[in-house]
């Protein structure tokens, strides 16, 4: 839990700007890649754009940044592909850090949800995610249990330990597919997105994870409960 944060060689710019983009739209590029999406039926659209970078940037979720350095750092794209910011809209720029993942989210009368449990790089956009299902699973396994803390802690790292390690791992993977430089490995990649439906698939997959499933089966193998379903919840 003392090792301290290492820098991941890359820093990301977020802000939220005007477009017509209907949907979410990815760019990539050498060690870069910029993701837009729309948030509104307004024309607002956030952003997120990663890059590699010689010097370690701030970890900062305050630190803000122009737009003439924004372009500076993603020179290699046409600017059109950003929405277009207004003067009173704040762009900001932090560095991306690794934290190693943790051997256990309980301690004592200590329970970690999100990324106090699993800090992860943003490359699969899924650390609020897996927050919000920490969260849940904590309070299914509270009602289920009456509230048997000792059993809550036990399930609760058992079940999430090990689908956040998961998500970690994928993340950081997600990352060097985004990032790749080598022309041979960056053709590959794209024809592997372009004909096939691995990385639809591979999301799928996340996105399919059944939090209930994976509680009732952690409760059957403990033997704490039996016959839970969704419908207990209401």
């Amino acid at each position: 839990m003392n090792q301290q944060p290492r820098y991941s060689g890359y820093s990301a710019w977020r802000g939220i700007g005007k477009s017509n983009l209907q949907n979410i739209h990815f760019a990539l590029g050498p060690g870069s890649h910029i993701v837009s999406y729309p948030i509104n039926n307004e024309g607002d659209v956030s952003f997120v754009a990663c890059t590699k970078e010689a010097y370690e940037f701030t970890e900062s979720w305050k630190e803000e940044g122009s737009y003439n350095d924004l372009l500076d750092d993603f020179s290699i794209y046409d600017p059109k592909i950003f929405p277009v910011i207004e003067d009173s809209m704040k762009l900001y720029k932090w560095g991306i850090y690794i934290r190693p993942p943790l051997k256990s989210m309980i301690a004592h009368n200590l329970t970690l949800v999100g990324d106090a449990a699993h800090p992860m790089v943003p490359f699969l956009g899924q650390g609020a995610c897996m927050a919000i299902e920490d969260a849940y699973a904590f309070g299914i396994l509270c009602k289920i249990t009456n509230c048997d803390f000792a059993k809550v802690q036990k399930t609760y790292d058992s079940i999430r330990s090990k689908r956040t390690k998961s998500i970690q791992r994928m993340s950081m993977m997600q990352g060097k597919i985004y990032h790749l430089k080598n022309p041979i490995m960056v053709a590959a990649r794209n024809a592997v997105m372009r004909y096939t439906n691995v990385p639809g698939n591979d999301l799928k997959k996340i996105h399919q994870y059944d939090a209930d499933e994976a509680i009732q089966v952690a409760l059957f193998s403990e033997k704490h409960a039996l016959g839970f379903s969704p419908a207990d919840q209401d």
